[in-house]
């Protein structure tokens, strides 16, 4: 694959107070405005992270109880017995008990995760797509306007450079018994399922240059959407109306959902559109 794809995006990471990805990005073939994000990590201090918002969620709780605590001073003056007061006493201990505790959790976590380390997230779906009813579509993956690329997008991990580069085209999915679905691309799409390692000679020019590397280099770590494939498509939002499917503007292009010696679209049909945006708010798995 010599020529350059139409979206190319480049992730690079510094840590600040947090891990931020740096991308870079080109979209329809032209350079488009840098974004910053928190970055996908490596799988370290879960155990830590957890205890920490338990502990922070049970602070938070006692903290309320103690705001409420002058009460019990008053059924004390009423009562004039000592279960208020030994209530009190309790909620001042759980208050500060939580407290040492949220303190104790922060610290191991803070000294498990200071050299946070950018990780591909090829392994999971992204946290804020699993929610209760995420937009969860299924179908078969085909190239715009007619085409047989041989990767339709791709997602790419150096382990060495600590790098992430995605690339490739819009495309569209055939869902059997529904319309299809045409997924517009405009900032790195994080893809999670079959994980292959792609040969450096049939990566585009453009990402073997970004890389670094030569047609002999041994490849790299990723998730390929190719034609055919089966994937499934997570979103938090629903699809939006695209048509008519023979030709339609998408981005800076007019595209076509028609394969060659196909009927199945007619001529004046629509389709539903994903767009995946700066929000991110879209992940394809590859089955």
């Amino acid at each position: 694959m010599s020529h350059d794809p139409p979206h190319l995006f480049t992730q690079t990471y510094q840590l600040s107070s947090e891990l931020l990805a740096k991308e870079q990005r080109v979209v329809d073939g032209h350079a488009a405005a840098m974004l910053q994000r928190p970055a996908f990590q490596a799988r370290t201090g879960l155990v830590s992270l957890a205890c920490k918002r338990g502990f922070g969620l049970g602070l938070r709780w006692s903290m309320w109880l103690v705001m409420l605590s002058p009460l019990l001073c008053v059924a004390q003056a009423i009562e004039q017995r000592g279960y208020p007061v030994v209530a009190f006493v309790g909620v001042v201990c759980l208050f500060f008990g939580m407290l040492n505790l949220y303190l104790l959790a922060s610290a191991v976590h803070w000294l498990r995760t200071r050299h946070a380390q950018p990780g591909p997230p090829f392994d999971r779906l992204p946290r804020e797509l699993s929610a209760p009813r995420p937009v969860r579509i299924e179908g078969v993956a085909r190239a715009l306007d007619g085409g047989s690329p041989a990767i339709l997008f791709a997602d790419l991990w150096d382990d060495e450079e600590k790098k992430r580069v995605a690339f490739g085209d819009d495309f569209f999915v055939e869902v059997e018994g529904d319309e299809p679905l045409v997924v517009r691309i405009e900032t790195s799409v994080p893809l999670f399922g079959r994980v292959e390692r792609l040969a450096t000679p049939s990566l585009p020019t453009a990402v073997r240059r970004l890389l670094g590397v030569g047609g002999d280099d041994e490849g790299f770590r990723g998730v390929a959407i190719r034609p055919g494939d089966r994937v499934v498509v997570h979103s938090i939002r629903e699809p939006s109306r695209i048509g008519p499917l023979e030709s339609f503007e998408l981005g800076r292009r007019r595209r076509s959902a028609r394969r060659e010696q196909s009927s199945a679209y007619r001529d004046g049909s629509s389709g539903k559109l994903l767009e995946q945006d700066p929000a991110m708010s879209l992940a394809i798995e590859v089955r």
